[in-house]
């Protein structure tokens, strides 16, 4: 792994919003938005809280680089906060205080119930849209229960998306979309700063999707790749999982489809997801129907007892989601 290249990338210049409820009842009464400089004040402010945003917006790099940095300071100082960085989709049927014990106790060898009570885990808990849909709500509640019966002295921060935030009840900060300073910033951190014409540039229709992290990734990648059809989504993002379509075959994975099928039988799984609306998780047997049985029996893993398929902000980052693009996830 280049560790370089990670630590880089999580360097987004992101702005968040924290929303407090009204002090009184009411119809009057309205929430009121703080702008935050940085996600640590919402970290330092509250145990627990939620971080909302669109696809591509920046949660899942938030809490990385929250990781991140709160390991270093650890390291350096030995003193501060454990982060423990998890995908809620990898929980499964196991309960919060269960699901979270092994990761920690796997990855560090050191007793989980202890640090819980004694205040040092900070517990970075990524995608609650990616939990199943048919219990989603039972989930929700055993973590809202986790929160006030196991956390203790130590923290914990959700990302979802806006859909499912007032069932956990927590105190909520947004991910803003990129202002025309942090645009400019990131350009100029990736020696692209001859895109800011084409962004200017209204026929070109680009400042609006550059003001998503994850769409203005794609766009540097491609003016530094000297793509230039970069005016339709689409385009940019076919083009995007073509280079990696081309980078991980030249890797010969054992078992590797032909890119034609796995095509196929992925923007079908999109276009489901799609209709589906809700969720970036498949039962197995909603994922079975939707994909090609052909092309089904030839993917690895495909007679598991239950599967599904999902997406997240760092696959899409890989590979790149749009109706000729989503990602297997077994399980």
């Amino acid at each position: 792994m280049d560790v370089k290249r990670v630590i880089e990338n999580l360097d987004l210049p992101v702005a968040y919003t924290e929303f407090r409820p009204p002090p009184g009842a009411g119809p009057e009464a309205q929430p009121t938005s703080i702008p935050l400089e940085d996600i640590t004040q919402a970290f330092d402010r509250h145990t627990a809280f939620i971080i909302l945003g669109e696809p591509g917006a920046g949660k899942t790099i938030t809490l990385q680089k929250h990781a991140y940095e709160t390991a270093r300071r650890r390291l350096q100082t030995r003193a501060g906060l454990i982060p423990l960085f998890v995908r809620l989709s990898q929980q499964k049927h196991r309960a919060p205080l269960e699901f979270l014990r092994a990761e920690w106790e796997s990855r560090l060898g050191s007793n989980f119930a202890r640090a819980l009570a004694e205040g040092q885990a900070v517990i970075l808990a990524d995608g609650v849209n990616e939990l199943p849909r048919d219990n989603r709500d039972e989930r929700l509640k055993d973590w809202r229960i986790f929160v006030q019966d196991h956390l203790g002295a130590s923290r914990i921060a959700f990302t979802s998306r806006a859909d499912d935030a007032p069932l956990l009840d927590l105190p909520r900060v947004r991910v803003e979309p990129l202002d025309p300073p942090r645009i400019a910033d990131y350009l100029a951190r990736n020696n692209a700063q001859g895109l800011q014409a084409l962004l200017d540039d209204p026929r070109a229709r680009l400042h609006e999707m550059a003001r998503n992290p994850f769409n203005l990734s794609l766009l540097v990648s491609a003016y530094r790749s000297n793509q230039r059809e970069m005016s339709n989504r689409g385009r940019l993002l076919e083009w995007f999982a073509g280079e990696l379509f081309a980078r991980e075959e030249k890797l010969a994975h054992p078992g590797w489809l032909p890119r034609a099928a796995q095509i196929s039988a992925l923007s079908q799984l999109a276009y489901a997801m799609q209709a589906q609306g809700e969720s970036t998780t498949f039962s197995f047997q909603v994922a079975r129907a939707a994909a090609r049985r052909p092309c089904w029996r030839s993917i690895p893993g495909a007679s598991a007892s239950r599967a599904h398929c999902a997406t997240n902000e760092p696959r899409r980052r890989r590979y790149g989601f749009s109706a000729a693009g989503c990602i297997w996830r077994w399980c």
